[in-house]
């Protein structure tokens, strides 16, 4: 299979709603990135990073007495990103908002082979406009690796 018919093919499976739901959910989300910020997660992320006890159990303070209220994977998810570029406003938020924007992907997919393209279109689209979505994904709380 030479590079133009792969190229072709996966042109013609890529499906321009999707995309266009696709930027215009990024957009949403990445233009936000760093501008909400819930400063108990925050501190968690700090805290987790302090020891391998802390990380685990997703710990709030430093002396890993205090878990947070959320279960702690999405708090790994965070940490990563934390550990990489520091605990600043964007890197803890990063993982939410690529989770969204992801979730926009994978709701196309599971919608377009039961429901077909307009249905898919359409939940793809309302999903990545609508501002209770936006506005969780675009914060560094847990909640948008669950609908991810």
């Amino acid at each position: 299979m030479t590079i133009k018919s792969r190229i072709v093919a996966l042109v013609s499976w890529v499906d321009p709603w999707l995309l266009t739901a696709l930027a215009l959910g990024a957009w949403l989300r990445f233009s936000q990135l760093g501008d909400f910020d819930n400063q108990y997660y925050t501190a968690t992320v700090v805290s987790m990073l302090k020891s391998p006890s802390n990380f685990l159990f997703a710990s709030f303070d430093a002396g890993g007495v205090v878990a947070v209220d959320k279960p702690p994977l999405s708090f790994w998810a965070q940490a990563i990103p934390g550990a990489l570029f520091g605990p600043a406003k964007w890197a803890v938020t990063l993982p939410q908002v690529v989770a969204g924007t992801m979730a926009i992907v994978i709701l196309h997919i599971a919608i377009k082979p039961a429901f077909g393209r307009v249905a898919a279109a359409a939940s793809s689209l309302t999903l990545a406009v609508i501002p209770a979505s936006v506005i969780i994904d675009s914060r560094n709380e847990p909640d948008s690796l669950l609908s991810f």
